[in-house]
């Protein structure tokens, strides 16, 4: 089995609470890393070289930084960071403007609607495992 991290980027107590628990209750020992800002989570991924592949779950709708700062910030970081990073979209926006936005960003593997359920997590899982890594 692929060895995966998993970032929570959300400034909400209860979704980061809510999101862990899903992915720690489906896993198999992944490591659950939760961030209250977007800004602390960037530093975070361009200072700390990880060898697993990590899948960043991000808020849109966060104070300081948003998420579509953060992608533009995540857009300017070195090819190898990227490339073991997958940034999911959690979100209740149904803004038509916000989901064009981020459908045409190559950084954003897809958008999930909150709160997020085993489901849609086991979803987002099967379709990781059959893109190449």
């Amino acid at each position: 089995m692929m060895r995966l991290t998993f970032i929570v980027i959300d400034d909400s107590e209860l979704d980061r609470f809510i999101l862990r628990r899903v992915i720690e209750h489906l896993s198999d020992g992944y490591e659950v890393i939760t961030y209250r800002t977007a800004w602390e989570a960037l530093v975070d991924i361009e200072r700390i070289e990880r060898e697993t592949f990590t899948m960043i779950f991000l808020d849109l709708k966060m104070p300081v930084m948003d998420g579509f700062q953060f992608i533009e910030e995540f857009g300017k970081l070195p090819e190898h960071i990227k490339d073991r990073h997958r940034i999911v979209i959690l979100s209740t926006t149904r803004n038509p403007t916000d989901i064009a936005r981020l459908m045409d960003s190559d950084l954003v593997d897809s958008i999930v609607e909150k709160p997020i359920t085993k489901e849609k997590f086991n979803s987002l899982l099967g379709a990781l495992n059959t893109t190449a890594l």
